[in-house]
């Protein structure tokens, strides 16, 4: 299960809480509200981040070696 970031509009208080995806309504663990949501957390984007770095540079190399490949097919025929 994840762990969720929420904010309560009810008491306006920050909580983080272990959840499963499909669970629609998370209650305040302060105040035992439903009026709750989920805020936006800081990983995502350093999870994006990692991908764009990492595995778009792989897969950039990866193109350059497959060019590479061709060229040298080229030339050997």
């Amino acid at each position: 299960m994840p762990i969720y970031e929420m904010h309560c509009r009810a008491c306006g208080r920050d909580f983080e809480t272990l959840a499963r995806i499909t669970e629609e309504t998370i209650p305040c663990v302060h105040c035992q509200s439903a009026d709750t949501y989920k805020h936006i957390s800081s990983t995502h984007f350093r999870h994006a981040d990692h991908w764009m770095r990492n595995m778009m540079g792989a897969m950039h190399k990866s193109q350059e070696r497959d060019q590479l490949k061709k060229e040298m097919e080229k030339a050997v025929s």
